[in-house]
């Protein structure tokens, strides 16, 4: 737990918040240097009176005034692009992208903001990864910060910020994938030791989940659908195989998995029979603690979102 102390050393109040189209996720850890726990974590809708003091009144109610506050950017609100990396230094390195994305995404380019991070894959031609999100996108984050009370330290995506809680669970040269779960779908991000080196959204194709009223699994799907488990197997090796071919030219030899509650054994079990992969699922006591009224599911379907609030490298480059 010493990395998690050192991170708290200066900060102990962070917030991490997503918006989405009608709510807000947050998740709010506040502690000493020594014991850094996730103390509140919620939904909440955009009441009548309206985004701003909505969030203004859970900041409050939480004692989160004055935290750092970490923003996580909705997957609908952003574009990674795989890029040729210009042969430019890295302070010239967003100018010289603009050039390459003004023909690529379907606004002006004057009105985008951009940030990059490194391909981890050597390739004949280097690559760069590209982050484009709306300019107002942007400026409506740093106004709720302020307004809420909150010091903006950071703008994230949901692919890095998972990797805050990951980091302890990744090992150098090792091709490791994370299959976790959004609203839209299930996601798989896939790291060469650290550093993420491919993302793929299966949209419409969910982890098992027991029903409240049945004692059995079902899933999360459009009426009509059938022979679920197969295609969320086969979406997974796909990507896998996209992954070991195209990409790291090496296959990924460990799956992490979220707690899923009570489908976690059924689910760890579905992949370790039809993959070949190691599959082992995310120890969360071994990252982080939490309040007694959270659950380690709770968490897990938040990870990213909680992630951001562990990370440690300053302000985004995106926030300023």
């Amino acid at each position: 737990m010493k990395w998690l102390e050192s991170l708290f050393n200066k900060d102990n109040k962070r917030i991490g918040l997503r918006l989405e189209s009608d709510h807000f996720h947050y998740c709010y850890v506040n502690s000493d240097a020594t014991k850094p726990t996730i103390q509140d974590i919620g939904q909440v809708p955009i009441g009548e009176e309206g985004l701003e003091e909505s969030l203004k009144k859970v900041v409050a109610d939480i004692g989160a005034r004055n935290a750092s506050a970490y923003w996580v950017l909705p997957t609908t609100q952003y574009q990674i692009m795989t890029l040729n990396r210009p042969a430019v230094p890295d302070e010239e390195m967003k100018e010289a992208l603009r050039w390459q994305l003004k023909e690529q995404i379907d606004f002006p380019i004057e009105e985008a903001v951009i940030d990059f991070f490194d391909y981890p894959v050597n390739t004949s031609q280097p690559k760069i990864y590209s982050v484009v999100a709306h300019r107002s996108l942007i400026e409506k984050i740093i106004h709720l910060s302020e307004a809420a009370d909150l010091t903006l330290t950071a703008i994230d995506i949901d692919e890095l910020s998972c990797k805050n809680l990951l980091l302890p669970q990744l090992s150098e040269g090792q091709n490791t994938a994370f299959i976790g779960e959004q609203s839209r779908g299930v996601s798989l991000n896939c790291f060469v030791g650290n550093d993420l080196a491919f993302s793929r959204l299966l949209a419409g194709t969910y982890f098992p989940h027991k029903s409240e009223e049945e004692d059995e699994l079902s899933f999360d799907v459009d009426l009509g659908q059938s022979d679920v488990s197969d295609r969320l197997l086969l979406e997974i090796q796909r990507t896998l195989d996209y992954y070991e071919s195209q990409i790291a030219r090496q296959p990924v030899t460990r799956l992490l998995i979220p707690d899923l509650g009570a489908a976690t054994e059924a689910i760890t079990q579905l992949l370790n029979d039809n993959l070949d992969s190691q599959v082992e699922v995310i120890q969360l006591e071994n990252l982080c603690q939490w309040d007694e009224k959270i659950t380690a599911e709770g968490i897990c379907r938040r990870l990213s979102l909680c992630g951001s609030v562990f990370r440690n490298e300053g302000v985004d480059r995106a926030a300023s």
